[in-house]
């Protein structure tokens, strides 16, 4: 069940990323140039929501390829030994002023 959750909170937020790409792309020739004809302003939107929707589609093919176990980010594991080797050192400086 969560991980139906999980694909259908990913899908919703892909959707209104792409409304909302599209709304803002139709109404900002009106507000910042005055435009008031709909085809330079179907044309922005459509380019603004197609941007926005090419963007978030990698990083939503990103998280199902390592959901599923097909990506393993070695980048990803480096940074956790680097982050995990750091709080280390912090703590044993901690225990030598202790001592």
């Amino acid at each position: 069940m969560k991980d139906l959750n999980r694909y259908l909170v990913l899908i919703a937020q892909f959707v209104v990323s792409m409304v909302s790409a599209f709304a803002f792309g139709y109404l900002a020739p009106y507000y910042f140039a005055g435009t008031s004809a709909v085809g330079p302003r179907l044309l922005s939107g459509i380019i603004a929501g197609f941007v926005v929707g090419i963007a978030d589609l990698y990083f939503v093919v990103r998280f199902l390829l390592e959901t599923e176990g097909v990506l393993n980010l070695e980048k990803n594991e480096s940074v956790r030994n680097q982050e995990g080797s750091v709080k280390s050192k912090i703590k044993r400086k901690a225990k030598v002023k202790q001592q």
